[in-house]
């Protein structure tokens, strides 16, 4: 008789109904005799209470279904106005079935409590819709409440799949920018030396296919960054040779820690892509964990014509970083030296 009406509601009312029903029982019981559970036979108040029962079980069910149908056809909170409008309605059958049960049924199966007569008819009508009230508040605030939450989780699945795709995006720019200036590097190395070329080709698919693996996940542990920076490293010094130092000193306890992937990457190639690199000024590029982070620092030597705006790369990297965490990267630009600090992330 209860059917569950989960999908309208936004809750499964099976067990409020059970409980309802009861309590409204021994409440009206409580009222309109009180002290007969003390002072009358058991068996003639069970059966009283049992006639009781039956009658509000029939005037929940029906007051249930219209108050259903009304839901259905006005649901959730920005319709709760025109649903408040229609909710009186509910008394109309409410009073009906009552009325009906007071005058036609109760003379047939009335079992009379010695010492008690029975209540008004105003008295049980006005009692009634008292509990009616209550009732349709309840199962209004539990409506609300299942719908509000709903929408907040609605609005919470929305913003994970918007920061998704923007992380999505923003790894995908990753790849096509690093293999851009990897081709310029190329195009270089040719010039100058063609068997260097050819080994810089053969290290470059080595390290394009790491950041292609790297670039699909939103975070990699340290460890794991490393493994293609040292071969990364090891391309670059290939093409400025002794002109380019590096020096990485990161904690092995610091190596499970994660960081947003290809973030160290993005911050060698940015030291590298905007400062000069020659035997007069040769570039050293330190790597070191410290205070939570890992630093990368390089000599500042920028490149006459280097419009230096913090770079696409780091960008990106920040951008990941303020949609992944509550932690940001910072840059300190000192006169004779750049900073990265890139947050490590204990998982």
């Amino acid at each position: 008789m209860l059917s569950n009406a989960k999908k309208i509601l936004g809750f499964d009312d099976t067990l409020l109904s059970i409980v309802g029903v009861i309590l409204n029982t021994s409440i009206s019981m409580g009222i309109y005799f009180g002290g007969a559970l003390f002072e009358v036979s058991f068996v003639p108040f069970v059966l009283r209470w049992s006639i009781q029962l039956i009658g509000i079980s029939i005037l929940w069910i029906v007051t249930r279904n219209f108050y259903i149908a009304i839901v259905k056809k006005y649901p959730g909170y920005t319709n709760r106005h025109r649903r408040w409008t229609l909710l009186p309605l509910l008394y109309l059958p409410f009073w009906a079935i009552m009325l009906f049960s007071i005058l036609y049924l109760r003379p047939l199966v009335a079992i009379k409590l010695p010492g008690y007569a029975d209540p008004f008819i105003g008295m049980e009508i006005v009692v009634g819709g008292i509990i009616l009230l209550v009732d349709i508040c309840i199962y209004e605030s539990l409506h609300m409440y299942a719908e509000l939450n709903d929408v907040k989780i609605k609005e919470e699945r929305m913003e994970k799949e918007r920061i998704s795709s923007q992380l999505i995006s923003l790894r995908n720019q990753i790849s096509p920018h690093f293999l851009f200036n990897s081709l310029n590097t190329l195009v270089y190395l040719i010039d100058e030396d063609k068997e260097k070329g050819k080994e810089f080709v053969h290290k470059l698919s080595y390290i394009y296919k790491c950041i292609l693996e790297a670039s699909d996940k939103d975070l990699v542990s340290v460890k794991e960054e490393m493994e293609y920076i040292n071969a990364y490293s090891e391309l670059l010094s290939q093409r400025f040779g002794n002109n380019l130092n590096f020096n990485f000193q990161i904690e092995d306890n610091e190596r499970e820690k994660k960081i947003v992937s290809l973030a160290l990457q993005v911050g060698i190639e940015n030291a590298v892509k905007h400062n000069i690199i020659s035997r007069k000024k040769p570039l050293t590029i330190d790597v070191i964990s410290q205070n939570d982070c890992l630093i990368v620092r390089n000599n500042l030597q920028r490149k006459s014509n280097d419009m230096f705006n913090n770079g696409f790369g780091l960008k990106n990297i920040a951008n990941r970083y303020k949609l992944l965490t509550n932690r940001k990267i910072e840059i300190v630009k000192g006169e004779n030296d750049f900073i990265l600090k890139i947050p490590l992330i204990n998982m």
